[in-house]
Formats: C-alpha cells, structure tokens, sequence
C-alpha cells in the first residue's frame, strides 16, 4: 500500500519521490487529491512518463483523503 509507505516518512522530510507503475499510483494520487477533468487525456490520468506534484500536508502520518494540492501534471511525450 503506497499510502502505507508515503507515512513512514519522518516529519523533518519536506519532499517524496515514488516512482511506480499503474494503476497503484493513478490511485494514490486520486485518494490525495483533488484531480479537474482537465488533466486527464484520452480519458487518461497518469500515461507513461507522467510527473504529478503534490502540495502534502506536514505530517506524512495522517494521509487523509484528499489532504494534498495537485500542483502540476507533466506528461513526458509533452517535454521536449
């Protein structure tokens, strides 16, 4: 469970990297935050290459629903 290993992440930690495949972190990501229509493409979230930035509150031990900022989607086959 991501969300499991997102909360053993000390408090002191400002930033996280997961990498990962589908569809656990399209999951995560829906379970964290709040996601507009128009980030998705093609009736997809998270296609290969994609980069979704968080705003996550400052304890990573109580990961609500819904308790981050999607910030920013970048998608790899958009980048130079």
């Amino acid at each position: 469970d991501l969300s499991a290993v997102l909360s053993t992440i000390p408090d002191d930690r400002k930033r996280a990297l997961i990498v990962g495949h589908n569809p656990g972190l399209e999951n995560l990501l829906l379970y964290l935050a709040d996601v507009a229509d128009s980030y998705y493409r093609d009736w997809k979230l998270l296609t290969t290459g994609t980069i979704a930035v968080l705003d996550m509150p400052d304890n990573w031990q109580q990961l609500e629903k819904k308790c981050a900022r999607l910030v920013d989607l970048v998608r790899g086959k958009d980048c130079p």
